[in-house]
């Protein structure tokens, strides 16, 4: 399955007809802290108090880029779980997040299927799945995501509540999802950023948080990781539509993780 439902960026027209057939409003991804420091200026990573998401940022990263990002983010994974139930059909559901993220100003590119594994009687660390997802798709950002992901990834098994929060948010049953996007900038100013998609079903699990040692009888991970390019364009052009659906500034929902 690929996600790329179009990279032309949608038309006014299309956006308002879209935001016109979507279910009634319930906002649930607004974003939480590991600090209570509300100075977002070298925040590293913003966690969903609702949804389990990450958006993680580089050094570098303007408020302007910041604010895209987080606004695309929050709307994709409200709109994808108001249609689809990301246990049942994560397929499905992730054509309605990329489908969101479009008319947010985010084009998912590349022809990158949402691919499957199975393993089975091994023991294995989910930060290392997300680890080898970045690797195969940052290019020549690799280095820099790479050790992003590593701060923010340590970060957050160090945080007992915000782990307790984000593993409760991701696992259902003997089933787990996440997203992460991390994001870069340009040194033309231009958000580089990635979607990192797991959704894991298992058996027999014992040891350790979320993202860290599993031992599993059988598992099955499907995956997906993709570039996403932003079209400032369509974001500014439907940012206060796509604010007026979520039913407030996108700001006010966010603090920060520090470095």
């Amino acid at each position: 399955m690929t996600t790329d439902i179009n990279t032309v960026a949608p038309t006014e027209a299309e956006t308002i007809a879209y935001l016109s057939s979507l279910p009634t409003r319930v906002r649930l991804a607004a974003f939480s802290s590991l600090s209570a420091d509300q100075d977002k200026s070298d925040s590293v990573a913003e966690v969903s108090k609702d949804a389990p998401a990450i958006v993680a940022f580089a050094d570098g990263v303007s408020a302007e880029n910041r604010s895209a990002v987080l606004l695309g983010v929050e709307f994709a994974e409200t709109v994808a779980t108001s249609k689809v139930s990301v246990d049942s059909d994560p397929v499905q559901w992730l054509k309605e997040y990329a489908l969101a993220l479009r008319h947010a100003g985010w084009l998912t590119v590349g022809g990158s299927e949402y691919g499957e594994y199975k393993t089975s009687n091994t023991s294995l660390t989910m930060d290392s799945v997300v680890m080898e997802l970045v690797s195969a798709i940052a290019g020549p950002n690799a280095a820099t995501v790479l050790s992003l992901m590593n701060i923010v990834l340590d970060k957050l098994q160090n945080s007992d509540p915000v782990m307790k929060l984000f593993e409760r948010n991701a696992k259902s049953g003997n089933k787990s999802s996440f997203r992460i996007v991390p994001c870069v900038e340009s040194s033309t100013g231009i958000p580089v950023t990635y979607l990192i998609s797991v959704h894991a079903t298992y058996h027999t699990e014992t040891g350790g948080a979320l993202f860290w040692k599993w031992s599993v009888s059988r598992m099955s991970v499907k995956r997906l990781a993709k570039g996403v390019q932003f079209s400032k364009e369509s974001f500014e052009r439907n940012k206060e539509r796509i604010n007026g659906y979520l039913g407030g500034e996108a700001d006010d929902f966010f603090n920060s993780l520090k470095k």
